[in-house]
């Protein structure tokens, strides 16, 4: 989720320029890189970012003495202060594309998911849940998101808090792979703030497989979800769904769909931004044999989007991720091959997580190299999200040994 703050909502309004004064050129966007000092060990992965009225969350996965860990931390100021574990245990599913997340919900609120093995099989495991009431100082009992507990696959669970406690997850739930029917679905479902859960409702009857999914809510209670769909005839565009504040999800809609048929899940999902009112998405297509990265401002939340702007150099693996920023642009980024050989299926290759600032004319900054990464799997997901006129990025490095790594990024007026 990448929800900014009500007052960073009104701030938007305010400065909001009218169409006579409207800016010339491509937004300005010569980003200062500056490292965080990162309380993340060795062999971590699966980094997290989000944020609320007051600072910024980390969370990211760690090797431990049970097994594997959710380290939550907070910044304070400048740094980042670990602030514990949400959760730990022994029989986790470790994942470079599908991994947990740490997410506010009001104040000191914080929800958290996490993989637990089903079965024996690979791909058997399925979501846990659990909320903290203390800014993360201690965590409730977990709970399964789904009721379904066969031993198929349950993941890539995006949250979206309602900012008085309460909860939305969207996951990919894998119920009728257990019944032979060789499809994924996207379902939802709400917890209250004491942590009760509510019914779980269908999204789409048919999905991509593996792709993450994106999930955002507007200030009037509506929630946008993002996810890779599926036709019969394997076509895997890109999909945006509305609830209605009452809970009734809409049709879903394509976003500038190119027709990319491909009989396996290319594990590359959408990215969502909102300021509680306007929504922009970010995502990776192919179109022939070029891989691609589009944008798209929607000013209807959700309803409707503009026209997409493509942002890649040409050499796109993906992996995207998309910040709102106050002034109404977006910072979209994603994994670049730079190295011979590359391409989105380059693994080791050389790589950049790059980034474009956008506006939603579809105007765009040149794009930039944040920072030097590699093209594989292991690097996972570069993740972005917007502090004051600031950015924050965490990604994992690969080597000299993989560990989670961040920093502030720093803009041109």
């Amino acid at each position: 989720m990448r929800n900014r703050t009500a007052a960073s909502a009104a701030l938007a309004v305010t400065l909001g320029v009218s169409a006579c004064n409207a800016p010339v050129g491509p937004p300005a966007f010569d980003p200062v890189v500056k490292p965080l000092a990162t309380p993340a060990g060795e062999g971590s992965l699966g980094p997290y970012l989000s944020v609320d009225a007051e600072t910024a969350w980390l969370s990211f996965v760690e090797p431990d003495s049970a097994g594997h860990g959710l380290v939550v931390a907070r910044l304070d100021g400048s740094e980042w202060r670990r602030v514990g574990r949400a959760a730990s245990g022994a029989d986790w599913f470790v994942n470079w594309a599908d991994v947990p997340s740490v997410e506010p919900s009001g104040p000191g609120v914080l929800w958290a998911h996490w993989l637990e093995r089903l079965g024996e099989d690979r791909y058997a495991y399925g979501v846990r849940i659990a909320r903290s009431k203390d800014a993360g100082a201690t965590w409730s009992e977990p709970a399964w998101l789904h009721d379904d507990r066969s031993a198929t696959e349950h993941g890539f669970a995006a949250l979206a808090g309602d900012g008085r406690g309460g909860v939305t997850a969207v996951w990919l739930d894998g119920a009728k792979y257990a019944t032979g029917e060789n499809e994924m679905q996207v379902r939802a479902r709400d917890f209250a703030p004491d942590g009760t859960a509510g019914p779980e409702t269908a999204v789409d009857a048919r999905t991509c497989d593996c792709c993450p999914n994106a999930a955002v809510r507007l200030a009037d209670g509506r929630l946008v979800a993002a996810y890779r769909d599926r036709s019969l005839e394997e076509v895997r565009d890109v999909a945006v769904a509305t609830r209605s504040a009452d809970g009734r999800w809409g049709e879903a809609r394509h976003l500038d769909p190119t027709g990319w048929r491909i009989e396996s899940c290319p594990v590359n999902g959408p990215a969502l931004a909102t300021d509680g009112e306007r929504v922009v998405a970010a995502w990776f297509t192919m179109e022939g044999a070029e891989s691609r990265v589009f944008s798209a401002f929607s000013e209807d939340g959700g309803e409707t989007f503009g026209a997409a702007v493509r942002v890649d150099e040409g050499r796109a693996v993906g992996r995207v991720d998309v910040a709102l920023l106050d002034d109404g642009t977006a910072v979209v980024a994603w994994i670049e091959a730079t190295g011979a050989g590359g391409g989105p299926g380059a693994e080791g290759a050389a790589a950049g997580i790059v980034a474009r600032r956008v506006r939603a004319d579809g105007s765009a900054s040149p794009a930039r190299l944040l920072v030097e990464t590699e093209a594989s799997r292991a690097a996972g997901y570069p993740r972005l999200a917007a502090l004051g006129s600031e950015l924050l990025l965490a990604w994992t490095e690969v080597s000299p040994e993989r560990e989670v790594r961040t920093a502030r990024v720093r803009l041109a007026k």
